[in-house]
Order: C-alpha cells, then sequence, then structure tokens
C-alpha cells in the first residue's frame, strides 16, 4: 500500500517539475515563437497522462481519497508556484485560474485509466 504513494509522490513531484519549467524556462517561448495551440498541448497531454498515472497507482484506496489525491495533482504546482513566484502584475493570479482546466484534464486521465483497466467480471 505504501508503493502506491510513492508512486503519487513521484507524480506530484513531476507535476510540479513540469510547472515550473514550463514557467521558468519555455514560457516565452512557447508564448512568442509557436502556435498557441503548442502550450495547450503540452498541458493537455501531461495532466492527462498524470491522471491516468496517478489512477493507476491509487486504484487501490477508496475513492475519495483517490479524488482527492488526483485533484492534488492540478492545485499543488499551481499554488506552489505562486507561493513561491507571485503573480504576474498584468494578470493577477491568473496561474490559480488554470488550475481548473488542469483539473478538468486530470480526471479525464485518471476516469480513462480506470476504465480501461477495469476487469470485467463474467456474468453467470
Amino acid at each position: 500500500m505504501k508503493k502506491d504513494l510513492w508512486g503519487y509522490v513521484v507524480i506530484l513531484a513531476t507535476a510540479l517539475l513540469l510547472q515550473y519549467l514550463v514557467e521558468l524556462k519555455w514560457s516565452g517561448t512557447l508564448a512568442l515563437k509557436s502556435a498557441g495551440i503548442v502550450p495547450w498541448t503540452i498541458d493537455i497531454v501531461a495532466y492527462v497522462a498524470f491522471g491516468a498515472v496517478a489512477g493507476l497507482a491509487l486504484r487501490h484506496r477508496a475513492l475519495r481519497w483517490r479524488l482527492l489525491l488526483i485533484a492534488l495533482i492540478a492545485i499543488v504546482p499551481h499554488v506552489v508556484f505562486e507561493i513561491t513566484h507571485g503573480s504576474d502584475p498584468a494578470y493577477p493570479y491568473i496561474g490559480l485560474i488554470f488550475i481548473v482546466p488542469d483539473l478538468i484534464w486530470t480526471m479525464i486521465g485518471a476516469a480513462l485509466a480506470t476504465a480501461l483497466t477495469r476487469r470485467r467480471v463474467p456474468s453467470p
């Protein structure tokens, strides 16, 4: 049971690392030198993958704990970045608004992983 929590911590740390990488290293490059769809595609793919892996790692946990822990994957990186680096003066707290789409992508990934790995019980 502790193995699933270690897997979860790795996923959460990876999400946090991705947040810092995108915000500090790639934000200007992605915003100025690529199509607008590129950052959104990276975000969608990353958070669907985080949700899917977390859904698989936490499948033996109770549903309410699973939902809370998976939601934290979308919430913690944005909140920690806001606390450590502050807000953009032009758009205060915009990073916190992006929690909502990331939460949606994470839950979609977890739901897909659960649906695709659910064992079907043969009918008698």
